[in-house]
């Protein structure tokens, strides 16, 4: 006869009601399982192999993470030489920037203060002696700014992981998602579960939601911008909607959309129409209140990846931190649209790849014969 210790017995009881509870949602309907405890285990889904499914492919924008970095590497440029009063032009060609100072004199004042916006990259407690910024003296005045290949895949990896995240914000929303991956080095794949028809959460997942606060520039019209040039500080933006007409915006922004804290659907009391209930975080709110006390009678933009969403008048300060979003509306686009600010903005824009759907073959139910009437063939 076996004879087992207490603590034995105890825990062959323990594992054998573990497994009893991973049970439960098997003999009960999915309606039953929505009221129980959050705590208790959920159905297993069915992946697209069992049932119908997609496996939708992403590929990171690597030339938009590039150009990004490219930019703010000439702006920090331009900081650090007019801080030093160093008359220069800069210009960014190909993979690199390009800085001439006026004054060939002024070369060796630049060269330093343009090494300095380099930092060092990777190395233990940052001792190292690589930086992320390689600066080359072409003589003449000149200069080259270019990033290092590590550098660049060490940033492409990074915002790889952020896209990630982000993207498990939108998708989870759906409730179809069975699993969401790395496919090499940058790329992104989505596996959806009995979802046949993606094209909503394509769009969601396509869009960068980067959202900005930025004034009117009132001194010229869109017209004459287009034809002319837009004024120095300020540019032409299209407006969301393909039949409205364009808008000059100023390119200082006042509020991002990093600032909000909460994005909610709602209704217009007096319209009855969809629009965006949002709160900005107290730094966003500061900034909001400043620009908005500052332009009092003058229009300012909602610009939603690079269009104009809505450029009403502000008519008073708004000091409180909230605000809306109007700009005719569906229903379904106010939804997806508080959906992604409330996720996040992607850090680089994602290029659908491939789209496969997958029919449900090895789950799929052996068809049984028929007669013409509709009866099952109990003969066989």
């Amino acid at each position: 006869m076996l004879n087992f210790s207490p603590s034995k017995v105890l825990g062959i009881i323990l594992a054998a009601l573990l497994v009893c509870l991973g049970a439960v949602p098997v003999f009960f309907p999915e309606a039953t399982m929505r009221i129980l405890p959050q705590w208790m285990p959920r159905r297993i889904g069915l992946g697209p192999d069992l049932q119908s499914g997609s496996f939708l492919l992403f590929a990171l924008d690597e030339s938009y993470v590039r150009k990004q970095r490219l930019e703010q590497i000439r702006d920090s440029a331009r900081s650090a030489l007019n801080e030093i009063r160093v008359p220069h032009t800069r210009v960014i060609r190909g993979d690199a920037v390009e800085i001439r100072v006026r004054e060939p004199k002024d070369a060796a004042k630049a060269l330093p203060v343009l090494r300095a916006i380099a930092r060092p990259f990777g190395g233990f407690f940052g001792f190292n002696t690589q930086r992320d910024i390689d600066v080359r003296d072409m003589g003449d005045g000149s200069f080259r700014l270019t990033i290092p290949e590590a550098v660049m895949e060490e940033r492409l990896r990074r915002t790889i992981e952020q896209s990630i995240t982000i993207v498990e914000k939108r998708v989870n929303v759906s409730g179809t998602v069975e699993h969401i991956q790395y496919q090499g080095s940058d790329r992104i794949l989505v596996k959806l579960a009995d979802m046949t028809d993606p094209t909503r959460l394509k769009e969601l997942l396509g869009r960068t939601a980067q959202l900005e606060f930025r004034m009117i520039d009132t001194t010229v019209s869109a017209e004459q911008a287009q034809t002319s040039g837009a004024p120095a500080g300020s540019e032409v933006l299209p407006s969301i909607k393909p039949d409205k007409p364009s808008f000059v915006v100023k390119t200082e922004v006042l509020v991002a959309g990093r600032d909000l804290v909460d994005v909610q659907p709602g209704t217009n009391i007096r319209t009855d129409e969809p629009i965006i209930d949002f709160r900005f975080n107290s730094v966003g709110r500061q900034r909001f209140a400043r620009a908005t006390t500052e332009n009092v009678g003058m229009p300012f933009a909602i610009v939603l990846d690079g269009k104009v969403v809505s450029a009403p008048v502000i008519r008073e300060p708004i000091t409180g931190g909230q605000g809306q979003i109007s700009g005719n509306f569906t229903v379904e686009e106010a939804e997806d649209l508080a959906i992604l600010l409330r996720a996040g903005t992607l850090p680089a824009p994602l290029i659908e790849v491939e789209e496969r759907i997958v029919d449900p073959g090895l789950g799929k139910e052996p068809a049984t014969n028929a007669s013409k009437d509709g009866s099952k063939d109990a003969s066989k």
